[in-house]
């Protein structure tokens, strides 16, 4: 009688969720039994908006450019980030392949006349790559939920040097409300800080980090501290993070202070180890950057903290087991509120080839001790689990996992993948989550050449959560559809972002 009852009352949750344009994404239990220990589940089931599509400037649209959907934006690898007020910030990777007539809309003379600053800008230097709206890495701001998404109303002054298409960018914000985009160029990085909520441009400058910088990381908090981790790709020699000794680090950590707008940061510092991933409390003094234990994945996850805004380093703690780095996923850390601390992340031995082991461990105090557990819905390959904590020390936890053929445990031609997503509050040890598809839409289909490489990229390296002050999750992630008319055997990947609540 209780389940009857369980079943009519989510009847009416959904029936009422359909009339007010929001859907209830079902939880497939027959493939979804708890691996993660005997603490029941914390989460809920989660009402979704519909998918939103990210849009290009109206002035940049080619209709001649072989895109499927020419008025949304082309590109991999979305980075999202919340202000206290529920402002939301998203940046994403261009695709640089792409290319249109003559370099799409402006030439290849650069620019709209009156178009305004960065809006289709340079294209490519030397070649015929399409002209891209604003700057070298994807920005948009939402003010609204998430429901629209644009540049930010002040740009700041026309001509920053920063117009080159590039890599993805990132963004922090700090206690103040003030926003930190850091913006890739390849040839070097630049950052651009606005307040109220991208109305106002505070400053733009150049940086200059070790070599090609790849993967920026940046957080900030307090009064203007901006933390600055870059991934140079291959191991660089440089001073240590904790004992002011000699070491060798693919990634490197800057500090910074805002100092009348402009943000001063010291000479870097090498961690040494492999995949990396940073986070501050907003409105303490702590930082936490997590870690492979040794750069390919073996040895454990470790975390290293700062009590005093990143100036002081602790020599770093295990947090949990890893045997075996997942080549498409890295440890991802999230600081919440009073001293709380968690770490997601994916074991597997076979390096993407069979089913992995997601676990999360958790700090109370302020990362100095840590207790993990497995989190593992169901047999599946998992793609970039990634993590927030938002208010209350609500998380929110997404990936992309395989579905078709019969199994789950291995990545096969013809594997559908799609977002998953789970909202669960103040989660402790051994409690499980309760994850569901975020988006209907199959987001990629694996080919058999895919499968017969093991090919694990076409969703690429990352995509990112955030919880907004209202509680909801919110995503923003890479759907693939169609061919891609300069790239044998890819498709065309565009940028989306979904909103969902606890129902």
């Amino acid at each position: 009688m209780q389940e009857l009852a369980e079943r009519g009352f989510a009847l009416a949750v959904a029936l009422l969720l359909v009339g007010s344009g929001l859907w209830i994404a079902t939880h497939e239990r027959n493939q979804s039994e708890s691996r993660g220990g005997s603490g029941g589940s914390a989460g809920g089931y989660i009402a979704w908006g519909d998918p939103v599509w990210l849009p290009r400037a109206s002035e940049c649209v080619d209709e001649d450019n072989h895109q499927l959907y020419p008025e949304y934006a082309i590109g991999y690898e979305p980075s999202l980030a919340v202000d206290a007020e529920g402002n939301m910030y998203y940046t994403a990777h261009k695709d640089l392949r792409w290319s249109g007539p003559n370099g799409g809309p402006g030439g290849a003379e650069g620019g709209l006349p009156g178009a305004g600053p960065f809006v289709c800008n340079f294209p490519w230097p030397g070649g015929s790559q399409t002209s891209w709206d604003y700057y070298a890495s994807w920005f948009f701001v939402s003010q609204d939920d998430g429901k629209t998404w644009g540049p930010p109303n002040d740009w700041g002054p026309a001509d920053l040097g920063s117009e080159y298409p590039g890599d993805e960018g990132d963004i922090g914000i700090d206690a103040n409300g003030r926003v930190y985009y850091v913006d890739t160029t390849l040839e070097d990085n630049w950052l651009h800080i606005w307040d109220d909520g991208g109305d106002s441009h505070v400053n733009s400058q150049r940086l200059q980090s070790t070599t090609a910088d790849d993967r920026p990381w940046v957080t900030a908090h307090g009064d203007g501290v901006v933390h600055y981790l870059g991934n140079n790709g291959v191991p660089v020699p440089g001073i240590s993070l904790t004992d002011g000794t000699s070491g060798v680090g693919r990634y490197w950590y800057y500090r910074g202070e805002s100092v009348g707008g402009q943000v001063i940061f010291d000479q870097g510092r090498v961690i040494e180890g492999g995949w990396a991933h940073i986070a501050a409390e907003t409105y303490g003094p702590h930082v936490y950057i997590v870690q492979e234990v040794n750069n390919g994945g073996s040895g454990g996850v470790k975390v290293w903290v700062s009590g005093d805004y990143g100036e002081n380093w602790a020599e770093p703690v295990i947090v949990g087991p890893l045997n075996g780095s997942h080549p498409e996923g890295y440890p991802w850390i999230a600081a919440g509120e009073n001293g709380t601390v968690m770490v997601a992340w994916q074991d597997s031995p076979e390096g993407g080839r069979t089913a992995g082991t997601l676990y999360l461990s958790r700090s109370d105090d302020y990362g100095m001790t840590w207790e993990y557990w497995d989190v593992t819905p169901r047999e599946a390959v998992f793609l970039y689990p990634t993590i927030y904590l938002g208010p209350e020390n609500r998380l929110g936890f997404a990936y992309y996992a395989n579905e078709g053929n019969g199994t789950h445990g291995e990545h096969t031609a013809g594997d559908q993948w799609f977002l998953y997503g789970a909202i669960a509050d103040d989660l402790q040890k051994n409690e499980t989550l309760e994850f569901v598809k975020a988006d209907p839409q199959v987001l990629h289909t694996s080919s058999e050449a895919e499968a017969a490489a093991d090919d694990l990229h076409p969703l690429h390296d990352f995509f990112e959560v955030v919880v907004a002050p209202d509680g909801s999750l919110n995503i923003a992630y890479q759907y693939n559809i169609g061919d891609h008319p300069w790239e044998t055997d890819e498709e065309q990947r565009y940028l989306m972002f979904i909103r969902g609540e606890l129902a």
